[in-house]
Formats: structure tokens, C-alpha cells, sequence
């Protein structure tokens, strides 16, 4: 079931992304859901911050968990892109409501 949003959608992530880059589902470890078959955004800036943040949380532990694998300077330049970050983004396919979220949640 698609819907049409109002306002714009943000999505929160702690990976740098390219402007005009389509953000699939399961691109990175660091999301909630590996294997999700959906790429979440919210109408909530604030959800979306919250989101970046818990992302944030999660791939800095993930790379510091690694820092034995990857030389000195690789890994202070890894850590310097672990950054929150949110974006504005537009759907390029269809948009539903996510069933587990009670407020502005979507995903598409």
C-alpha cells in the first residue's frame, strides 16, 4: 500500500552519501535491519537525527571492535567519516507507512 507523503522526508545514517545517490536497502552493516528489504526516511527531522545518532553509536563500535585489522592512519581516517549526518531525501518508488512505527516513519 503506497501513500503520498507531505513535507519533506529525511534519513538519518552515520555514512557520508552522495548527493543524487540512491540509498538501497542493507547497504551497510551498520543498519537495523540486515536484510531489510526496505530504505527507511521519516517526515521527523528530530527522528531522523535519532536515528544518525544510533547509527553513529553503532559503526564507531563496529570500527573499534576492527581497529586491530586496519592500520594506524586508515583507521583515524575511517573514524573521521563516522560522523551523524541526515539527509533530505525524495522517493524514487513507492512509499508505506512502516507497520512497527506509530508516528512519522516510512519507508520505501
Amino acid at each position: 500500500m503506497s501513500h503520498n507523503v507531505l513535507g519533506p522526508m529525511f534519513h538519518g545514517t552515520a555514512r557520508p552519501i552522495e548527493v543524487g545517490a540512491v540509498i538501497t536497502p542493507g547497504a551497510h552493516a551498520a543498519n537495523f535491519n540486515p536484510g531489510e528489504e526496505h530504505a527507511y526516511a521519516t517526515t521527523s527531522e528530530v527522528e531522523a537525527r535519532w536515528y544518525a545518532e544510533k547509527a553513529h553509536q553503532r559503526r564507531y563500535t563496529e570500527l573499534e571492535r576492527n581497529s586491530h585489522l586496519v592500520p594506524n592512519g586508515q583507521w583515524r581516517d575511517a573514524v573521521s567519516q563516522v560522523q551523524p549526518r541526515i539527509y533530505s531525501v525524495e522517493p524514487v518508488g513507492d512509499v508505506e507507512k512502516d507497520p512497527r512505527d506509530g508516528d512519522g516513519g516510512s519507508r520505501g
